[in-house]
């Protein structure tokens, strides 16, 4: 039977340990659970943006390339240095002065979204777990992803031995809850901070990538302004100037639309996934986070994917 005093010391404990979590917590874990769920949303809705669009542009590379099969001109064979050479890394087919099997160039960008999906995720199942021990071991498993993402994006330094450890003795009793609470939002500090670099250093290679990405959004009023310009050359040369004025008229609207219209590439989007994230890093570290402002952060990030994916069905179209 424990001694008064005893009993006394392990009361003690359970206070001042629940004091400090709630020092440390500040919010509950509860409170970053939307939050989450939006940032694990807004990749995902990415990811399947770029997946559909590499795919469309797969299938338009293909057509092009069976329709040079009726051209006698058009040569075929192995690329030159591959497929026919020992020991070579690769081997692609020439078709005239493209690639066969067509490639989108987006393979790499795509496998770097597959790991920001991973890593939502898991972001989502801590904050679902029920007891301490799945919440440490959903954290080493996010961190997994979180190595995953740095070994890709280039980063130096060796993230695979990183694991989540609590240091804290569970408790028992109606201390249960706090305490799990309290794991969680560390675990959920201790991933996202771990993940921040890396994250931005994804932003980087798809702001690198932003030329082949391409603007959807604008691609199809800059092929309206190509042909209204041919139109107004045309009504030139033919001394229709009544005509060619009003053409201009259009030709400057449409570079005005232009130059005022937000970007609408994968790397925008992307660009607001790494704010919505450095926003949860920074609202995790403060002990007054401002929930409602990263609510708004996040949705301007899920609107951005939303957005993505209704501009890659109409591109494709």
């Amino acid at each position: 039977m424990a001694t008064t005093g005893s009993l006394k010391w392990r009361t003690a404990q359970h206070l001042a340990l629940l004091l400090v979590c709630g020092l440390l917590v500040g919010c509950g874990a509860g409170d970053f659970g939307k939050p989450v769920q939006q940032f694990a949303k807004g990749v995902t809705d990415t990811r399947e943006a770029v997946q559909e669009l590499s795919a469309g542009m797969g299938e338009r590379a293909r057509a092009r390339l069976v329709a040079r099969l009726g051209d006698p001109g058009t040569v075929i064979g192995p690329r030159d240095g591959e497929c026919l050479v020992a020991n070579s890394s690769r081997c692609r087919i020439d078709v005239g002065d493209e690639v066969f099997p067509p490639e989108t160039r987006l393979k790499n960008i795509l496998e770097i979204l597959e790991l920001l999906d991973r890593y939502a995720a898991s972001l989502n199942v801590i904050v679902t777990r029920k007891t301490a021990e799945a919440v440490t071991a959903s954290a080493g498993e996010t961190l997994g992803h979180v190595a995953a993402i740095a070994e890709k994006a280039g980063l130096k330094g060796d993230l695979s031995n990183v694991t989540a450890q609590s240091n804290v003795t569970n408790l028992a009793g109606f201390f249960v809850t706090e305490y799990v609470d309290y794991v969680k939002v560390r675990a959920l500090k201790r991933t996202t901070g771990t993940a921040q670099q890396p994250i931005r250093e994804v932003g980087e290679i798809f702001g690198e990538a932003s030329a082949f990405l391409g603007d959807l959004g604008r691609t199809e009023q800059v092929t309206l302004l190509d042909r209204k310009l041919e139109e107004l050359q045309i009504a030139r040369e033919e001394g229709r100037i009544n005509q060619a004025e009003r053409l201009l008229t259009e030709v400057g609207e449409l570079a005005l639309s232009i130059d005022a219209s937000p970007q609408h590439t994968p790397a925008a989007v992307v660009t607001a996934m790494v704010a919505s994230h450095d926003a949860l890093v920074e609202a995790l570290r403060r002990d007054d986070p401002s929930i409602a402002n990263l609510h708004k952060n996040m949705q301007r990030f899920v609107a951005k994917g939303e957005e993505l994916k209704a501009l890659v069905e109409a591109f494709l179209k």
